[in-house]
């Protein structure tokens, strides 16, 4: 397997053309949603380490700030569509179970 490093150091424009060749070329498609879970695992653990006893909360703000991320990641074309439909389920169906507890 080799790597085509030219391509990224001198076919890009700017940042979002620079992360998108590394997406295409070397991260094979992966690398906006490894950065997409990466970022919500880490606001959960710091959302549960603020406020330990509302864990359904944290994950719900978790959820929904994912969702917004995804949208911009989306905009780069660095996350495909399937990625966004499925923030978007997971954060308006943790919404509605929160608001449904009261």
């Amino acid at each position: 397997m080799s790597y085509n490093l030219t391509a990224v150091g001198n076919g890009t424009e700017g940042v979002s053309s620079m992360l998108q060749l590394v997406n295409a070329e070397l991260m094979f498609g992966y690398l906006g949603i490894l950065l997409l879970l990466s970022i919500a695992t880490i606001m959960f653990m710091a959302f549960t380490s603020k406020n330990p006893d509302n864990i359904a909360g944290n994950l719900t703000a978790t959820a929904f700030i994912s969702f917004l991320l995804s949208v911009l990641l989306g905009a780069l074309n660095l996350v495909p569509d399937t990625a966004i439909y499925i923030c978007f389920v997971l954060a308006a169906g943790l919404v509605a179970s929160t608001i449904k507890k009261g």
